[in-house]
């Protein structure tokens, strides 16, 4: 999985000022513990995780 890399500053602009106007979906930028939290309560294993420029890569087993 890949996610956009943004700076704390900017991932709270864009998920309290820019993405409050989409009316459907999950249109937010998730930190990279946020969404270490989401895959362990999702009972993956094995997380890994590294930034390459402006990508967060994410990898999980089951």
């Amino acid at each position: 999985m890949a996610e956009p890399f943004f700076s704390p500053m900017v991932r709270w602009l864009a998920n309290t000022v820019v993405f409050v106007f989409y009316k459907t979906g999950d249109v937010k930028v998730y930190s990279q513990k946020e969404l270490k939290i989401m895959f362990e309560l999702a009972g993956f294993t094995d997380i890994e995780t590294y930034i390459s420029g402006t990508i967060l890569f994410f990898s999980a087993g089951k």
